[in-house]
């Protein structure tokens, strides 16, 4: 090596530590931990996918590019992080994640996430499941700015599943999803059962289906709850979720809107009962109406979020209409229903829902609501509860191979 090839080397090495250290700061000052070093990793120190969203706009702030949600997984450590800074290069995603090792001979457990595709949501539950095969993450295409995002559950299950064949070729499979992650984990089992496969467990945190799915007095009923006022800013917040006019507005700009509702006449009792029948006709068009692909459905569906990374928000927009284009189909089957305590204020229960399509459900009623049952201290009761009947499954597998 010349001199200036080794002169290039070290201002390249230089240029790394430098980023590193950045890197560390943001780190130490959001996660309150420390000292961290270029070998620590993101997804070692929190389970918090806020956290992750705040760092990732550190990260833009501090080297103005965009970090994929898919680098905390494909590049974890604070070293790789510092290279991408100085490349702006990422590397190609991986869908499939290994989240925790596993002994030889246990079937692997297969997380699919909720809506967005993030594996980080289920993070904490992957470490506190008492489980001794290996656990997988199944990301959504898209989280790296890269590949198109989903739009059909049929394609994402029948890749979701392809991408469990490389980790475990023969099965039995083990399928377990969170929120509509749940619905996605069923299409793959019928997909696994399709093509002769087994799938010895199916499980799903909270899931349910898309209104357009539920039978219509159940609809009716949930709709007029939820069009008073005061029940929508109840349920965004049961449901631990923004609101999509989650943005503060300027005292300036809440006087003017005051001020055309009262031109408008769309305050007192009388404003009220209009803006209510006029939420209900909005919702009504939503279920009916709507095409799933249009900015008017997307727009109205309760579980959209504004404002979000514009990776993640473009793979959530488009899991919005996966999930408003999907229809449900029966598969002979048993489900394992993780059904959160206090529910989703944003969906009905899922007990209207699923009997409908499987031939059997296992009901484990678990602790908190839909956002926060995958976060401390509930994760743990879940986490427990999914571990029993697991190893129920795996105690009845090694019998029949006996």
């Amino acid at each position: 090596m010349d001199k200036s090839h080794r002169h290039a080397a070290a201002s390249n090495r230089e240029l790394d530590l430098a980023a590193s250290q950045q890197i560390i700061l943001v780190m130490e000052q959001l996660l309150q931990v420390g000292p961290l070093t270029a070998e620590s990793r993101f997804i070692d120190l929190t389970s918090d996918v806020k956290k992750a969203f705040a760092f990732l706009r550190a990260f833009q702030r501090l080297f103005d590019f965009e970090l994929p949600l898919s680098a905390f997984f494909d590049a974890p450590t604070i070293r790789d992080l510092a290279h991408i800074a100085l490349t702006r290069v990422t590397p190609a995603q991986s869908r499939l994640v290994l989240l925790r090792t596993g002994a030889a001979g246990m079937p692997p457990l297969f997380l699919v996430p909720g809506l967005g595709g993030v594996i980080f949501e289920m993070l904490e539950l992957a470490k506190q499941l008492d489980y001794a095969g290996a656990i997988y993450g199944l990301a959504a295409p898209g989280l790296d700015g890269v590949d198109p995002p989903c739009t059909r559950v049929a394609r994402m299950s029948e890749e979701n599943f392809r991408l469990a064949q490389t980790a475990c070729l023969r099965g039995p499979y083990r399928f377990l999803g969170y929120s509509f992650g749940g619905v996605v984990a069923f299409e793959m089992a019928r997909v696994a059962a399709g093509s002769g496969a087994e799938v010895d467990f199916l499980g799903a945190l909270d899931s349910n289906f898309v209104e357009r799915s539920w039978p219509f007095t159940v609809w009716l009923r949930h709709m007029m709850r939820r069009a008073s006022p005061s029940n929508r800013k109840t349920s965004w917040a049961a449901a631990g979720m923004s609101s999509p006019d989650q943005a503060p507005l300027p005292e300036e700009a809440m006087r003017g809107a005051d001020r055309k509702r009262e031109i408008s006449g769309t305050t007192g009792p009388a404003g009220a009962v209009r803006n209510a029948l006029r939420r209900v006709k909005g919702k009504i068009a939503h279920r009916y109406f709507s095409a799933p692909s249009s900015a008017a459905y997307l727009k109205a569906d309760p579980y959209y979020i504004a404002d979000l990374p514009p990776n993640f928000q473009r793979v959530r927009d488009a899991s919005i209409e996966m999930a408003g284009s999907y229809r449900m189909g029966y598969h002979d089957c048993e489900l394992y229903l993780f059904r959160a305590q206090s529910g989703d204020a944003l969906s009905c229960d899922p007990l209207l829902t699923w009997p409908r399509v499987v031939r059997r459900i296992i009901l484990r009623p678990v602790p908190g609501n839909h956002a926060t049952m995958l976060r401390q201290p509930h994760v743990q009761d879940v986490a427990r509860e999914v571990s029993r009947c697991l190893a129920e499954v795996e105690a009845a597998r090694r019998m029949k191979l006996r």
